[in-house]
């Protein structure tokens, strides 16, 4: 895995700052696959596949991972970031992968509360919340790698304007909402054409709906993650 986007683009995050939110999704992980009676993190009832955000804001777990969880490392995080800068209210994506493949992705697009309790709580969603893959398992910890992506704002746009390898997409239409991160259409080769098509059919939309009446939003998102297997955790 590798930062993306590539090229001219600068970082709005610190090296620092990207080590402590992916040391904090991995001890995230650990706390809820450890302890499954973590109280859940997901919108009430069956979570929908094609609604891009699980996570709603809830009280501080006291539960949340710092000193004292197996498997964690001698020096765990604070329970509140240090940087003022990880305090600001942002949405973001925390996803896992196992052996180069998804293992679980959860986001919360809405800038609804401070980015370092954006990660934690998406994190801990993302392994046991995702309706596409079982529950993380306690022997997949340490076999896990994780990127998070951190969102702009949304803004609302006409299909012509979407940049591939700069935006990301959510269209929503009757009630439907779909939405791909950035980094999806460049990974898998997508024209701006497909790209728009394929985030339709996220939403359980028609392919050709964003030329039918579908609100089309853009957003970038500064995107970073490990390289290997638990790689924050050993720095």
């Amino acid at each position: 895995m590798s930062d993306f986007p590539a090229g001219n683009f600068v970082s709005e995050y610190s090296e620092a700052e990207r080590r402590w939110l992916l040391r904090l999704a991995h001890l995230s992980v650990r706390a809820v696959v450890i302890n499954p009676s973590t109280p859940n993190l997901a919108v009430p009832g069956s979570p929908n596949p094609n609604t891009p955000t699980a996570g709603v804001p809830g009280p501080p777990n006291p539960n949340t991972p710092t000193a004292g969880v197996p498997g964690s490392p001698q020096q765990p995080l604070a329970a509140e970031a240090e940087s003022e800068h990880l305090r600001e209210q942002r949405g973001a994506f925390v996803s896992l992968y196992k052996d180069g493949k998804l293992r679980g992705c959860i986001g919360r697009i809405a800038a609804l509360t401070a980015l370092e309790r954006t990660v934690r709580e998406m994190a801990m969603a993302a392994a046991r919340e995702d309706p596409r893959f079982v529950p993380v398992r306690p022997e997949e910890l340490d076999l896990l790698q994780i990127e998070i992506s951190v969102l702009s704002p949304m803004r609302e746009v006409s299909p012509g304007e979407v940049v591939v390898g700069r935006d990301g997409l959510l269209v929503t239409y009757n009630g439907r909402r779909g939405l791909l991160l950035p980094q999806v259409p460049v990974q898998w080769k997508w024209s701006r054409e497909i790209f728009l098509a394929q985030t339709c059919m996220k939403a359980g939309l028609p392919p050709d709906q964003w030329l039918h009446g579908a609100t089309i939003e853009a957003f970038t998102a500064e995107v970073f993650g490990e390289h290997e297997p638990c790689e924050s955790l050993r720095e």
